[in-house]
């Protein structure tokens, strides 16, 4: 079980300071940044793609739901007593957080 809180600490910690780095970079790169951007790369008609600034908030909050719902729903209530399946959704966190986190920032940075 302590090994099980030292993770949970762990990727609350690091879902933290990527959150931070991604409202720094923002901030950095705001004054230069254009009223809409390209966010959903999924649309076929380039119109269709382009969505106002403040919608690139949707990964890291989307990231942090995920998280959220493995943590209460996957690990605490299914799974808790199994460590395997507890430790590959400790992993999956922290590769959401970090692909999230890594997508936020390229699109700011090719954008401004």
């Amino acid at each position: 079980m302590n090994l099980v809180k030292k993770l949970i600490k762990s990727e609350l910690s690091l879902y933290i300071v990527t959150l931070a780095i991604c409202f720094g970079i923002f901030l950095v790169r705001f004054p230069t940044a254009p009223p809409q951007i390209p966010l959903y790369y999924s649309q076929l008609a380039s119109e269709k793609q382009i969505a106002d600034l403040v919608y690139i908030w949707i990964l890291p909050l989307l990231a942090g739901l995920i998280i959220i719902v493995n943590r209460l729903f996957l690990a605490a209530v299914l799974l808790r007593d199994n460590k395997f399946i507890t430790r590959i959704v400790h992993i999956i966190d922290t590769i959401t957080i970090i692909i999230f986190a890594f997508i936020f920032i390229k699109i700011i940075v090719l954008v401004t």
